[in-house]
C-alpha cells in the first residue's frame, strides 16, 4: 500500500503490539514476514539467502537522493557498509535504453560513495557462491560477524 501502513517493519511492529495470550497466528505471521519486504520473487529470495547464512538484512527498497533529486530506488541497501545490491531479472533490463538508465544510476550511485553490486537470477541459482560473494563484500565494507 502506498501509504506505508503495510511495511513489513509497520507490520512487525504491530505484531508485536497485539502477540499475548489468546492471539492465535502470531507464529505464522512472524514466518510469512522473515522474507517479506522485497518487491519480486528474485527479491525475497536474495532476502531468504541472507536469512539462512546468518548475514545481515538490507534494508529494501531505499530512495537515494542528491539535492533533493532522487538518484536511485535501491533493491537493497546496508547503509552502515555504504553497500547497495541490485537483484535483476530478465524483465527491464535487457534493451539498450535500460542497460544506458542501469548504468548512469550505478554510476551515481558511486558518486554518492556506495558500493554497488548486482546479483542476477541466473546467480541466485547458486546459493553458497552469493553467500560467499556477500560474505567478502560486507567483510571488505567493514562487517564483522
Amino acid at each position: 500500500m502506498r501509504g506505508g501502513s503495510t511495511a513489513p517493519t509497520v507490520l512487525r511492529a504491530r505484531l508485536a503490539a497485539l502477540r499475548g495470550p489468546g492471539r492465535w497466528g502470531a507464529r505464522l505471521l512472524d514466518e510469512l514476514l522473515l522474507d517479506s519486504g522485497g518487491h519480486t520473487p528474485i527479491e525475497r529470495r536474495f532476502l531468504a539467502i541472507m536469512r539462512r547464512a546468518g548475514l545481515p538484512r538490507a534494508a529494501t527498497q531505499i530512495v537515494h537522493r542528491r539535492d533533493r533529486r532522487t538518484v536511485a530506488r535501491v533493491d537493497f541497501s546496508f547503509d552502515a557498509y555504504d553497500l547497495v545490491v541490485e537483484v535483476s531479472g530478465r524483465v527491464g533490463h535487457t534493451s539498450d535504453a535500460e542497460r544506458a538508465r542501469d548504468a548512469q544510476r550505478r554510476n551515481e550511485l558511486q558518486d554518492l560513495g556506495r558500493r554497488v553490486y548486482e546479483c542476477t537470477r541466473v546467480q541466485l541459482d547458486d546459493e553458497a557462491g552469493v553467500v560467499a560473494t556477500m560474505r567478502s563484500r560486507l567483510a571488505a565494507a567493514g562487517w564483522r560477524r
